[in-house]
């Protein structure tokens, strides 16, 4: 699993593209470096493109990542999942109504989560960035 970010300081918006096969371990690795990264600068959003990551996550992974989620991020941000296959939504769905959080969304396009976050970019503009990233979040 690879998971590539960066911070957008003029949006205080952070991007992630996950791609390759799910792992929970560099998944809470991952998680790790967010909390330090994002605790030392203001974030408003996040966008995560999931759509090319391969899940293959059982119920119970789920639930351990909800609780993970839970003890270890107290950021007030709004979360979208860009998604594209059934599995995706799902994933989504779940994580998202047993966080029980009205911040933590999900859609099929870039164009959406732009209207979903009112941020002022544009959708060319908000591509640029994600075909740009290049900075680890599991080993950095």
């Amino acid at each position: 699993m690879k998971i590539l970010y960066n911070y957008i300081e003029e949006h205080k918006l952070f991007i992630i593209k996950w791609t390759g096969d799910w792992n929970f371990e560099s998944y809470k690795k991952s998680m790790k470096n967010f909390i330090e990264i994002t605790s030392k600068v203001p974030v408003d959003s996040v966008i995560q493109d999931i759509t090319e990551l391969n899940f293959d996550i059982n119920f119970k992974e789920i639930d351990e990542l909800i609780k993970l989620r839970s003890n270890i991020i107290k950021s007030t941000y709004r979360t979208v999942h860009i998604t594209k296959r059934p599995q995706d939504v799902v994933f989504a769905e779940l994580y998202s109504e047993e966080l029980d959080n009205r911040d933590y969304l999900y859609c099929r396009t870039i164009k959406k989560a732009i209207e979903i976050l009112t941020l002022s970019l544009s959708e060319k503009e908000l591509t640029l960035l994600f075909s740009k990233l290049n900075k680890d979040l599991i080993n950095r």
